[in-house]
Formats: C-alpha cells, sequence, structure tokens
C-alpha cells in the first residue's frame, strides 16, 4: 500500500538501546527496522531513548539515515525525577506526533509531556507492564504498580494506539480511540515444502530421544527456561532423553546453575545469539518448541516456530494463548506441566495435527499481510492529524 502523506515529525519515545558515538548512532537490527519504518511512513523521525555511549557497537548497525535527531536519556531514574522533562519538551514541541513505545519509563514521560503540550499520541502497546515487573525481584515487584497504572493512563489518553495482541493487551490497558491489534511480528514465507518436511520428520522421529527448543535471552529470567530445564529429570525419568537447545545472547549463568543442580548439564545447549537463517535450521531439527516465559506481548519467537511447522508448548502468558492450541497452553513456572504436556502430546497423529494448524495459523503473519494492515491505520493517523484536536 502506498502512502499518500505529507512530510511529518515524529517523536519516537521508548526504551531501545542506542549508542552514539560522536555524530553516528547505532539500533540492533530489529530496533533499526522499526525505525526506518517510521521514517518510511512519516519522514522526520527524533528517537528519545537511553544512550549507551560508553557500549561497544558490535552487533550493532549505524542508524543515520533512519534517525534524524536524537535526545538521549541518561538513567531511567534521572527520568522518573522528571530531570530529562525539559529535552523531552522541546524535542515535542517540534513534533507533528509522539510516538510512545510502552511499557516503558521513557515513553510514559513522553506520553505526559505530550498530553500538557496538547500534542497528538500515538500509543504502541508492546507487552505487559505488570508481567514485565512482577515477575522480577523486589525492586520490579515494587515498581509494578507504578508501570501497570502508567500505561493504563497512555492508552486511555492516546488518540491513536496499536496492540500488537488481538484481545489480551486491549483487556489489560484499553483505550478509548479507534484502535488497531496488529502483531509486530512479521514472516517472510511459508512454504508448503515446509510442512511436508515437518510431517515427515514426525513420522520418523524417536521418542525415547527428543530435542525441544526456546529461542529468547538467556540472561532474562522473565523467558521462563529454568521451568524447562528442571522438567527434564521428570522426562527422563519416564524414559524420554531430552536435548533442549537455547538460542539467544546475554550471561547464561543462571540457568548454566539450574542444569547442575538437577545434574542435566549435558542436556542443556547453549548456542549464544544467532542469525535468523541459523535459527531457522535449528527450528527443523527441533521436536517441540518450548515459551515457558512469564512475560510476553505476542512472542514474535513462537510465530517463528510455527512457521516452520513445529509443535509449540507455551506458558499462559501475554498473547500465547492466541497462538496456540489449548491442550498446548500451561500454567506459568510449573515444570510438572511442562514435562506432562509434551508426554502427552507425544503421538505421531497428534503431532502431525498441532504442526498442520500451526503452519497455517503462521501464515497469518506473512509481512505482506501484517505491513498492509498496519499501512491503513498509519494512512488514518496521517489523515487525522490536521484534525486531532485534544478534548480530554
Amino acid at each position: 500500500m502506498q502512502l499518500n502523506k505529507k512530510e511529518l515529525t515524529v517523536l519516537i519515545v521508548t526504551d531501545f538501546k542506542m549508542i552514539c558515538k560522536g555524530s553516528n548512532i547505532y539500533l540492533k537490527d530489529t530496533t533499526y527496522n522499526t525505525m526506518s519504518r517510521y521514517k518510511k511512513i512519516f519522514g522526520n523521525t527524533i528517537l528519545c531513548t537511553r544512550n549507551y555511549s560508553n557500549d561497544p557497537i558490535d552487533d550493532f548497525v549505524l542508524a543515520n539515515d533512519v534517525v534524524d535527531d536524537v535526545v538521549c536519556i541518561s538513567s531511567l531514574f534521572n527520568t522518573l525525577l522528571g530531570k530529562h522533562d525539559s529535552a523531552i519538551k522541546e524535542a515535542v514541541k517540534k513534533s507533528d506526533l509522539v510516538i510512545a513505545r510502552v511499557p516503558s519509563i521513557v515513553a510514559y514521560r513522553g506520553a505526559r509531556v505530550s498530553y500538557k503540550e496538547n500534542k497528538p499520541l500515538f500509543s504502541v502497546a508492546i507487552g505487559c507492564a505488570w508481567d514485565a515487573y512482577w515477575n522480577h525481584k523486589f525492586p520490579g515487584k515494587l515498581i509494578a504498580p507504578y508501570m501497570y497504572f502508567q500505561m493504563r493512563w497512555c492508552m486511555k489518553k492516546s488518540d491513536f494506539a496499536l496492540y500488537v495482541t488481538n484481545s489480551f493487551l486491549q483487556e489489560r490497558y484499553p483505550s478509548t480511540c479507534k484502535s488497531i491489534g496488529v502483531s509486530d511480528v512479521m514472516i517472510q514465507d511459508t512454504n508448503d515444502n515446509i510442512i511436508k518436511e515437518r510431517i515427515s520428520t514426525i513420522d520418523n522421529m524417536s521418542y525415547q530421544r527428543i530435542t525441544l527448543m526456546t529461542s529468547g535471552s538467556v540472561g532474562n529470567k522473565a523467558k521462563g527456561q529454568e521451568y524447562m530445564i528442571k522438567a527434564i529429570p521428570i522426562l527422563n525419568s519416564r524414559g524420554i532423553k531430552v536435548n533442549y537447545i537455547l538460542a539467544g545472547g546475554d550471561n547464561p549463568t543462571y540457568l548454566k546453575s539450574i542444569a547442575r543442580k538437577y545434574n542435566v548439564e549435558e542436556q542443556v545447549t547453549f548456542m549464544g545469539l544467532l542469525s535468523m537463517s541459523q535459527i531457522y535450521e535449528l527450528l527443523d531439527k527441533t521436536d517441540i518448541y518450548i515459551q515457558p516465559s512469564l512475560q510476553e506481548g505476542l512472542p514474535r519467537a513462537v510465530v517463528e516456530a510455527m512457521s516452520r511447522g513445529c509443535p509449540v508448548i507455551g506458558a499462559k502468558t501475554g498473547g500465547i494463548p492466541e497462538l496456540i492450541q489449548n491442550e498446548c497452553i500451561v500454567p506459568r513456572k510449573s515444570s510438572v506441566s511442562l514435562a506432562n504436556t509434551i508426554i502427552q502430546i507425544l503421538e505421531r497423529e497428534k503431532l502431525k495435527d498441532i504442526a498442520y494448524i500451526n503452519f497455517e495459523k503462521s501464515k497469518e503473519y506473512l509481512e505482506s499481510i501484517l505491513s498492509n494492515e498496519r499501512n491503513m491505520y498509519y494512512q488514518n493517523i496521517i489523515n487525522a492529524l490536521d484534525d486531532c484536536k485534544h478534548d480530554k
């Protein structure tokens, strides 16, 4: 869809990780793609987020072509105290639209300033504020109510709102404007040969030795991999030998300690940060994909696994139940439920049925489909900006 637009300036307030080195701006690949989308659609972009200027730029890409200006946030604590408000206010005044990607302390402050300055606010709900903080230790639990109510306020006061789920985030953080539910997950291709090969794999697989996989940060406890590690001895005791593959960056020290404690170190493999093609290669060798998360929006990794025909078991978290069958959903933090569900679906015809359903469901997340839905909504925003007036 070709957007009919005039040149606008948008301020994106968020918790993207940014590294500024002199006049150069560096972002992660996924962040770069998001900023590229905003640049293409709206015109000029100002990015307000935390600046990690002393960090190395390994695995980052130069983003000067998609970011026209920046507001550097030194710390979240200073943001909470309002010490960045003057810089945020100046950027808000320059902008035609403020885009708040929530949950985010920086985004909340930007939304508050936007509201005071009577600037149109477009809130993008990418995850659950409560789940994101409540599932951490004491400091996280302390701030969870604040983050929850700030996100509720932000979505309610928005002129435009986009949710990455179909219903979960909408119900927990309702908006009063005309909103849209469209995932930021975008699958490039779903060739029917993929599901044919998956069915052949299921026909020939051994049910005494299975490969499981989870993709996500191995340093973020909210991803819940520890509960799958704790389930391995249960499966071993039932005669099922498990090879559990963990793909993802960050420090795996904690998960390695769990594997040692449960004497399953040799059954847990840490692959580190991988390219998309490497992840797809691993998924094609995976018998069941596991997403035991404690916090999610609508997880990209699950849709990617489904697009390879993988049977998927996931926790009852965020948008996961919107993606997979009820029989494949387990309570959070329950290693016993994970093990029992794996055992229950380890039947040839059942695995085939789940694989077919997942593969077909993943087609709803083709880039061509989602981009068109998203762009239609963006066009509505562009058309409405001239007449958008706050009456709150």
